[in-house]
């Protein structure tokens, strides 16, 4: 645009450099004011009993881009331009704000997307990746997670969305299987008996369905594959792991029955008659 179209678009008054000081200024005062409006807005919002912590970011960045517009239309007037010259700032500023928004509202509605989800939900033991725990939140941005140790761990919603989640809390009881390696020697059908009653014993352990045993391979051994079913969520299948090793252990000395160990070979090196020099 050449300046004959520039003072076409002006109101009449002569442009100094008074007026573009004061625009200059105005922006300044209006940035600072945007900055403090919105974080004044997020204090106020994001006090507990009031909005959660997604919308209190977007409640406040809103506030933001309000307080910034209205300085930037203010400028514009100070400059003297017309409503076209207003129109098209205030424009550029929306679309601007619209890409810089865009991850924000994609993050969100995968967020939504979660939340809504019927496979899983706050309190569920999941795990994602190489993360295994208790789902404590769902944000618009992520999804918190509380591990066994006490970490909390912030898993962004797209790679919850794309990834694999397996879901341990569930209606129904949950299998687990240990694996037992007698001796050769040893009768199977007697060592799944002492087993199978030494199952019965613990309390995180249901009895229905039953524990079973399975005969799998030969090893330094027989490895029998040991199943039992207990409650769905990750802290009773800890637990009923437990119990079933000990309970196992105490059964199988009491009957005489030992574990196989690994088998260790040896080479032995016959001396030589050769002196060394």
């Amino acid at each position: 645009m050449n300046l004959e179209q520039l003072d076409d678009s002006l109101t009449g008054q002569d442009l100094t450099a008074t007026d573009v000081l004061a625009a200059v200024g105005i922006l300044l005062i209006g940035t600072v004011l945007a900055f403090l409006v919105g974080r004044l807005t997020r204090w106020y919002f994001g006090r507990p009993g009031r909005q959660s912590e997604q919308i209190t970011k977007l409640i406040a960045q809103a506030a933001r881009w309000l307080v910034q517009i209205v300085a930037i239309a203010w400028a514009i007037s100070t400059l003297g331009l017309g409503v076209g010259w207003l129109t098209l700032v205030v424009g550029g500023v929306i679309i601007i704000t619209v890409f810089a928004a865009k991850p924000l509202v994609e993050s969100m509605a995968i967020g939504v997307v979660l939340s809504s989800r019927p496979a899983f939900g706050v309190g569920d033991d999941v795990e994602i990746g190489d993360h295994r725990g208790e789902v404590i939140e769902i944000t618009g941005r992520s999804l918190l997670l509380r591990l066994r140790d006490g970490r909390r761990v912030h898993i962004p919603n797209r790679d919850v969305l794309e990834g694999t989640v397996t879901v341990y809390t569930i209606d129904r009881a949950r299998r687990t299987e240990l694996d037992v390696t007698i001796p050769y020697a040893t009768d199977i059908d007697v060592a799944e008996r002492v087993i199978l009653d030494a199952l019965r014993g613990p309390d995180a352990i249901v009895a229905d369905p039953p524990p079973a045993v399975r005969a799998r391979e030969f090893t330094e051994g027989v490895r029998l594959s040991v199943r039992f079913w207990h409650g769905s969520s990750i802290r009773d299948g800890n637990r009923a792991l437990d119990q079933a090793i000990r309970a196992i252990k105490r059964a199988l000395d009491a009957a005489g029955i030992g574990m196989a160990v690994p088998q260790i070979d040896v080479a032995t090196v016959a001396p030589s008659s050769r002196q060394d020099p």
